[in-house]
């Protein structure tokens, strides 16, 4: 399982949280799972997944 670093952007932190959630959700319907939400800021606060090779390998080959 490989480590997968997002960044989430927004001006508020109500609006990282936002699209914190929503990435949530999608990624985890793609097979991701959340690790830990990282708050350091408008454009650099990141959220961590663990993600397996092939799913990742799948998402490139599109």
């Amino acid at each position: 399982m490989l480590k997968k670093n997002i960044v989430i952007g927004g001006f508020s932190k109500e609006q990282r949280e936002k699209e914190l959630e929503k990435r949530k959700i999608k990624l985890v319907k793609k097979g991701y799972k959340f690790l830990k939400y990282k708050e350091n800021g408008a454009l650099k606060s990141v959220a961590v997944f663990e993600v397996d090779e092939t799913i990742l390998r799948k998402e490139k080959s599109m």
